[in-house]
């Protein structure tokens, strides 16, 4: 299994700030990491698709890769506690078979009392796939396979999650897909953006995190000058 990081040009410049939480939090990984984008350098281990769809440039990526298993993260979610690697192993050892994907970041108890379905594996309930979010850009650990028949060329990491939905909402005879009942990697719920704009309360975080001599500090800066101009 890899670690597989998934950008834009539009937004590599978030890279550097998650890989310094990704780094401080998780120092004991044992995954190899690679990064995925469109064409924008990026230092690293980087996969270059040339394509602008979120879902496409994934496709890219795995048809080359020989792994029968990512952990995908989008590059804005922001990883703020120490990752418990015994933890993240489980997960990856349920991840076989017709267990498609298991997620790793928890959920709202609404979801757990309404919808799951108990397993008898100490941590883990079943999220059946004709529900609501069954396909989910959260963190998680993927087969390959499953990636195969969920992700369309062309479609964005929303769409993937509104049509992959509707998708294993007819393939449950052939996948089924668990949820952790605590976070194993926990993160800022919706990451550092949303619609392009830098969320206020992760940033408030990452300025309590970064001193201001941080070089990472200054990138975040520069961001938030360039959305003040571009709303003025």
């Amino acid at each position: 299994m890899k670690v597989v990081i998934i950008t834009c040009n539009k937004h590599a410049w978030v890279i550097t700030l998650f890989l310094y939480f990704y780094g401080e939090n998780w120092t004991n990984n044992p995954y190899k990491t690679e990064i995925v984008t469109e064409s924008k350098h990026i230092d690293g281990i980087v996969f270059y698709s040339r394509d602008s769809s979120w879902a496409t440039s994934i496709i890219k990526y795995i048809k080359q890769s020989k792994e029968e298993k990512f952990l995908l993260i989008l590059e804005d979610y922001l990883i703020r506690q120490v990752v418990d690697t015994k933890k993240v192993r489980i997960a990856e050892e349920l991840c076989t078979g017709d267990i498609g994907y298991v997620r790793l970041s928890n959920f709202p108890s609404k979801y757990s009392k309404r919808h799951t379905l108990n397993v008898n594996i100490k941590g883990f309930r079943e999220y059946p796939l004709n529900r609501r979010f069954a396909m989910t850009t959260q963190i998680g650990i993927y087969q390959r396979d499953f990636l195969f028949d969920i992700l369309r060329a062309g479609e964005t990491a929303w769409q993937t999650e509104r049509n992959g939905s509707e998708r294993l909402s007819k393939l449950t005879h052939k996948w089924k897909g668990f949820w952790p009942e605590s976070c194993i990697i926990d993160y800022h719920w919706g990451g550092l953006l949303r619609k392009g704009d830098l969320r206020p309360a992760v940033l408030k975080w990452i300025k309590l995190e970064l001193s201001e001599d941080n070089p990472k500090y200054k990138i975040l800066q520069d961001r938030i000058k360039r959305q003040k101009e571009k709303r003025c």
